[in-house]
């Protein structure tokens, strides 16, 4: 078997172009309608509504998310809405009758804990085709849970407000809270709180957080001054911390995600890529035509050291591969070429909606990690810094977005916003280092060039007054 890579065509995470979709799809619909009795798909958030003319321009919620299915389904509510328009048949009945939205108990049945219960079993069977259903719902609706679930009254002022203060002023958290309870209470019928949440709404104005994202030095300063220098006694602590300082260099060196390290498929066994999964390769193993092989990081054969990551995270299938800033090697300066041994940890890829760092255990306890060791950014952040180093160096932005397992616009858009001051600043004076350096050289070639010209002028005459003494 030669430890060598046959292809690079692996598979990543079946991503398509929504944009390119919604653009179809909408110039399907448009061609079936008429000027002024057309519905077509609007994006608004993740969610998406149809927008069309009745009685006046409206632009109302489909109850389905923004992905492929949701865009087939919008498709068909679109080419119906149409059809009714165009018919002269169209009324606010049938619309809601076509979205599904329900006639729930009287507003003054409805108890809190009976409440939340029902829109629950509700919100998780409308949203069954999402990939986390459970994180979604937790993310709006807990905070309603928190408040509603413990009381049999009907729901009162005081509580609304109590769900609301459990969430920070001008913060995201309190948008989330805000949308949900505007669905939950919509969901029964229940406007007497419109004018209360509409208050809140127009009083929350959360900013997005610029994250402090580490330069190269900070992440080797930190290795070497806080992280290798910690003071445990002997046994399973000292152990485990010297595995979550091996998983800091680790997402450093390639840009993972934490729960993508317990995903790694060629750390000490080269791996093929056959029938949609990453195999150990064996002594018998001969087929590999149309496959991919990626040998194990701990062959000494592997110039490489490519990482293969399996299908069971954000990105699915993918090729990672290390990245060090100019003239280091921080593979071997950090000591990673060694077995893999990660911390021991109950179910660490189990996911648990109600945590934070997407609900896995392995995630929450390494940026519990970072917090202990006061590390003063996430572990995510170190994905980022990875971005920032690969564009910084002049990688194609393709291949970056193919190792980081992203679409191109999410490397440039999301990934490189976060670019703190300090390293633009030191990339700028790079590139007006760089640039003052081309100048200095260009000027130095024209110099050259003119001396060579005066010296050809030169040569020239004293050949020409050579010529005329020879033909006396």
């Amino acid at each position: 078997m030669k430890n060598k890579i046959i292809s690079e065509q692996i598979l990543n995470d079946g991503s398509y172009s929504l944009p390119k979709l919604l653009a179809d799809t909408n110039d399907r619909l448009k061609s079936i309608g008429k000027r002024g009795k057309t519905a077509t798909i609007k994006v608004s958030g993740q969610n998406l509504a149809a927008q069309f003319n009745y009685e006046k321009q409206q632009q109302k919620g489909l109850n389905l998310r923004y992905n492929q299915k949701g865009l087939e389904e919008a498709e068909r509510y679109c080419r119906l809405i149409t059809s009714h328009l165009l018919a002269n048949t169209f009324t606010w009945d049938w619309f809601e009758g076509l979205i599904g939205k329900k006639q729930v108990v009287k507003t003054e049945k409805v108890t809190g804990a009976i409440a939340i219960a029902t829109y629950k079993n509700f919100y998780l069977k409308e949203n069954a085709g999402l990939r986390y259903p459970m994180q979604s719902y937790y993310r709006s609706y807990r905070h309603i849970e928190t408040v509603l679930s413990s009381f049999e009254s009907q729901i009162t002022v005081t509580q609304i407000k109590s769900i609301i203060h459990l969430t920070e002023n001008n913060s995201y958290n309190r948008t989330y809270c805000l949308n949900g309870l505007i669905n939950f209470l919509d969901y029964f019928q229940i406007n007497e709180f419109d004018s209360l949440i509409a208050r809140y709404r127009k009083n929350n104005n959360p900013k997005p957080k610029t994250k402090y994202i580490p330069s190269d030095i900070e992440i080797v300063n930190i290795w070497e001054n806080k992280l290798t220098k910690y003071r445990l006694k002997k046994g399973k602590n000292a152990m485990r911390c010297k595995q979550w300082v091996f998983i800091y260099c680790l997402l450093a060196v390639y840009g993972l995600r934490v729960h993508e390290v317990w995903n790694i498929a060629n750390w000490d066994t080269s791996v093929i890529f056959k029938n949609g999964d990453w195999l150990a390769i064996g002594d018998d193993e001969l087929e590999i035509d149309n496959s991919v092989v990626v040998p194990s990081i701990l062959d000494p054969n592997n110039d490489n050291k490519l990482l293969a990551i399996k299908h069971e995270t954000k990105t699915g299938y993918r090729i990672a591969f290390p990245l060090s800033p100019i003239g280091e090697n921080w593979l071997e300066k950090f000591g990673l070429l060694k077995p893999l041994e990660l911390p021991d940890i109950n179910n660490p890829l189990v996911k648990d909606n109600k945590k934070g760092h997407g609900g896995y255990p392995c995630s929450h306890m390494c940026a519990q990690f970072f917090r202990l060791r006061k590390l003063p950014f996430t572990p995510h952040a170190l994905r980022h810094a990875y971005n920032h180093r690969a564009h910084n160096l002049g990688y194609n932005p393709k291949d970056i977005a193919n190792s980081l397992g992203h679409q191109i616009s999410t490397n440039i858009s999301t990934y490189l916003k976060h670019e703190s001051i300090s390293e633009k600043v030191r990339t700028a004076k790079l590139a007006a280092e760089n640039a003052k350096a081309k100048q200095d050289e260009l000027t130095k070639l024209r110099l050259e060039n003119k001396q060579l010209k005066a010296e050809n002028e030169r040569l020239k005459t004293l050949f020409k007054m050579h010529q005329a003494i020879t033909d006396k």
